[in-house]
């Protein structure tokens, strides 16, 4: 067996890691995409925490940001500016959940096509995310 040097296993990694969270991030886009147009709207309506008018805009453009996010992290470009408004992105859904989930409220994650209500798991799972995008962000900024 060929042993790589960990240089080159960690750019495996990162370069694994950024198609996976590209894929993770795109799928969810269009998940929301391809639903009725008030599902993620009642979604977002769910947690509370900001007035309506922008939990329209956030409905409608979250969903693109997301597609437009994965696609990029796919294709390589501008991988360590997408990583961090990804981990931002990422950071502000795990925020609404873990405040919603500490105020007592079940409200649906709006997360990709089922109704799931929010829970710690998902948030486990966003950081899962954002540590992998943290290797593509490292990585991704070496010369």
């Amino acid at each position: 067996m060929v042993e790589l040097p960990l240089h080159a296993s960690v750019t495996i990694f990162a370069f694994l890691a950024r198609l996976f969270v590209g894929g993770v991030l795109l799928v969810a886009g269009l998940a929301k995409l391809k639903m009725p147009s008030n599902w993620f709207l009642q979604a977002v309506f769910g947690y509370d925490l900001v007035p309506k008018r922008v939990a329209v805009v956030l409905a409608y453009g979250l969903p693109w940001v997301e597609v437009m996010l994965g696609g990029l992290l796919l294709v390589g470009l501008w991988s360590r500016l997408v990583a961090l408004i990804s981990i931002g992105l990422l950071l502000i859904f795990s925020g609404g959940m873990t405040f919603n989930l500490l105020r007592g409220k079940r409200n649906e994650c709006g997360c990709l096509q089922t109704l799931t209500p929010v829970q710690w798991k998902l948030i486990y799972r966003n950081l899962l995310l954002i540590a992998l995008l943290l290797s593509v962000y490292t990585i991704y900024g070496v010369k």
